[in-house]
């Protein structure tokens, strides 16, 4: 007998800790130096920040390899801490449906309820805010890119974008958005 494959995300998910989840609980000593982490990294200047991580990265060498790390880190980790802040308190907010109530009224394990109810129900507003972040990303891709000197997509979104080459755009844009469209499919299939 085959075994059913599993979307990337839920394998995943699977491999992590699944107590560390159950742990995690609202107020507890991981979500308050969770949440202070994220306040302090919102908080810090995103260019300054990218800056600092370029030289922590690339060890205040000049390569290649840590340019692209660097840039492709300091565009994420602006990112990070509203995408957690959302996560955060839509799992806040799935946790007290009526539905999760009733898994663990009928048994079924912790785990399972906060991978295959909480976490799913609570990416949806995520993938939305991917979709509206876009823009944002690739602006920041184009900036960082001039900044730290590595072509990349930003620059060849801009020159597609300057160019007049509207195919080549449009099918660039796709390029980026592919993978979300894959990551939310896989939510809503786990």
């Amino acid at each position: 007998a085959s075994a059913r494959r599993r979307p990337l995300s839920v394998c995943v998910l699977r491999v992590a800790d699944s107590d560390a989840l159950t742990r995690a609980r609202l107020g507890g000593w991981l979500d308050r130096v969770l949440v202070m982490l994220a306040d302090a990294i919102y908080a810090f200047p995103s260019l300054l920040l990218a800056i600092v991580m370029s030289i922590v990265i690339s060890g205040g060498q000049s390569d290649a390899w840590g340019g692209i790390l660097a840039a492709a880190l300091s565009i994420t980790v602006v990112f990070v801490p509203q995408y957690f802040r959302v996560i955060r308190a839509e799992v806040v907010r799935v946790k007290a449906e009526p539905f999760v109530e009733s898994a663990r009224v009928i048994g079924v394990p912790t785990a399972r309820i906060l991978l295959r109810h909480v976490l799913r129900n609570s990416m949806i507003p995520v993938v939305t805010f991917l979709g509206a972040d876009l823009g944002a990303l690739m602006g920041g891709a184009i900036v960082t890119e001039r900044v730290f000197n590595v072509p990349g997509i930003g620059t060849l979104l801009f020159f597609f974008i300057t160019g007049g080459r509207v195919p080549s755009y449009l099918g660039s844009s796709f390029a980026l958005i592919a993978p979300i469209m894959s990551v939310s499919q896989s939510l809503s299939s786990a």
